[in-house]
């Protein structure tokens, strides 16, 4: 885990960290967020569906979205591990997208489907609604 405590300490703080990306990824491509919403207006499933080119996040950009506070609230061991995993990221085949192929390129990011829902074909058929 990159949060490490109790499950309502790392829900929380992953609440705080999806909405912060999300909020980051909407001021970079207003159409990223996908999902579907009952009658009531509940969320049934949510996703970002970041286009390629909108999917490089710089060091910056993390910054002023917020994720400067992460070492303050969640820890510097929190921080460390994120960054593990960041670099990690950059070596697999979507962190070496040249910037030519970028444009063709849509990345899945943080789906989510709500706990009555999971297991029905809620998040499968929101997917093919995208492809």
């Amino acid at each position: 885990f990159i949060f490490q405590g109790t499950q309502e300490y790392r829900q929380e703080a992953l609440e705080w960290m999806l909405e912060s990306n999300i909020t980051l990824m909407l001021s970079k491509c207003p159409t990223v967020l996908r999902g579907f919403v009952d009658p009531q207006g509940r969320v049934l499933c949510c996703f970002l569906w970041v286009p390629g080119e909108v999917g490089k996040v710089s060091t910056w950009e993390m910054i002023t979205s917020g994720m400067w506070k992460l070492p303050f609230r969640c820890g510097l061991s929190t921080m460390l591990r994120l960054s593990s995993l960041l670099d990690a990221m950059k070596t697999t085949a979507m962190g070496n997208i040249s910037p030519d192929r970028a444009q063709q390129t849509v990345l899945l990011q943080r789906m989510v489907v709500h706990p009555d829902y999971q297991g029905k074909g809620i998040g499968s058929r929101a997917l093919k609604t995208v492809l």
